[in-house]
């Protein structure tokens, strides 16, 4: 059965400490968020090679994204060599 988001939260709140700050708790959804994001889009088959990625990191992000960064989501990723985006 798949949680719902309510049910998602509660289980994660319940997993944190008594004496969490709020801002670290709202950190740990945004989080939790994030993940399920990225798992969406690699289902999706949304995914920018590694070695784009890293390519563009090493350009100091200065060149424009991996060419055809739109064109990647259409493009299966290899196996264990892909990064999500949010």
């Amino acid at each position: 059965m798949k949680l719902t988001n309510k049910q998602k939260i509660e289980k994660l709140v319940a997993r944190m400490p008594a004496d969490i700050s709020w801002d670290e708790a709202l950190q740990r959804i945004r989080l939790l968020r994030s993940v399920e994001i990225g798992r969406e889009q690699a289902e999706r088959g949304e995914v920018i090679d590694d070695e784009d990625v890293e390519a563009w990191l090493m350009n100091d992000g200065e060149e424009a994204a991996p060419e055809n960064l739109d064109d990647q989501r259409s493009r299966p990723a290899r196996k264990n060599k892909a990064v999500h985006r949010t």
